[in-house]
This record gives C-alpha cells, structure tokens and sequence, in this order.
C-alpha cells in the first residue's frame, strides 16, 4: 500500500541525508520500506 511520507517524516530524511546516513538506514528509522 502506498501512502506519502508525512512533513516530519520528509524532515527527518534530509536530517540524516546530509549526514551521510545509508538510505536502507533512513527508511527503518523512519519505518517505511527502502522503495519509498
């Protein structure tokens, strides 16, 4: 099922992107699957 990530959920993931977190890493912590 396919459901759009949340602000936070989008804030988090630039969070960790700039640092330098792996994206299978950001997806569980955010609880999404990696193909999100």
């Amino acid at each position: 099922m396919y459901k759009q990530l949340t602000s936070e959920q989008r804030y988090t993931i630039s969070v960790l992107l700039q640092k330098k977190f792996s994206l299978s890493f950001i997806a569980e912590t955010i609880g999404v699957s990696v193909s999100t």
